[in-house]
């Protein structure tokens, strides 16, 4: 039928956007060799893992390196990953190992390496409070990250996706391919699990 200009009205078509790939099949890709697929999923996770190994490697290590280091293994290892688990909780079991060896390692290094300015007597009396407010505050993070070693790997993520990266809960649920009830369930308990150990290591200290 045509219009009064004798032209046939042009049918207009809604754009849909193309649905974005699982971390499933963004895998089946990689292991066949597609390089692109595997960047999407370096893409998809990299601030989760990073903020996983900050959490357990601390603000001294170098961040970058071991988040390449974890993907580069990820990728190496693609064969030997079973596909019924969250990729981004297998990675981020390999960034757990890999920041506790850096840990230990930087660890020896400081045992090594001399004491570099002693305070003496003559320190102001602000200054040695200063001291030791830093040092609270440095034991506080070390029990915060002995609390949190203590949490499952997929715990672990869950709270990091939640409460650092700030994600909603259907989010996460979506980056560790698990039902949202689950991440709730790991949140809620992981949570106060955190608390109560936090709060058995004051009273001891």
């Amino acid at each position: 039928m045509s219009g009064a200009d004798g032209l046939r009205p042009v049918a207009l078509r809604a754009v849909v956007p193309a649905a974005e790939p699982s971390d499933r099949e963004l895998l089946d890709r990689s292991r066949l060799g597609d390089r692109a697929a595997f960047g999407r999923l370096v893409e998809r996770h990299h601030r989760a893992v990073g903020a996983i190994l900050r959490q357990r490697a601390g603000p001294a290590a170098p961040l970058e390196d071991l988040v390449q280091e974890v993907f580069a293994r990820a990728l190496a290892h693609l064969d030997g990953f079973r596909s019924d688990a969250a990729f981004l909780t297998w990675a981020t079991s390999i960034g757990l190992h890999l920041a506790t060896d850096w840990r230990r390692k930087d660890e020896r290094r400081r045992r090594l390496a001399p004491p570099a300015d002693v305070e003496g007597d003559a320190v102001p009396c602000e200054r040695r409070l200063d001291g030791a407010l830093v040092a609270e505050e440095r034991d506080e993070v070390r029990r915060a990250r002995a609390a949190l070693d203590g949490l499952p790997d997929a715990v672990r993520a869950a709270i990091t996706l939640r409460v650092v990266e700030e994600l909603s809960y259907e989010e996460v649920a979506a980056r560790l391919a698990v039902p949202v009830p689950r991440v709730r369930q790991w949140v809620c308990r992981g949570l106060k699990r955190l608390r109560e150990q936090l709060e058995v290591r004051r009273e001891r200290t």
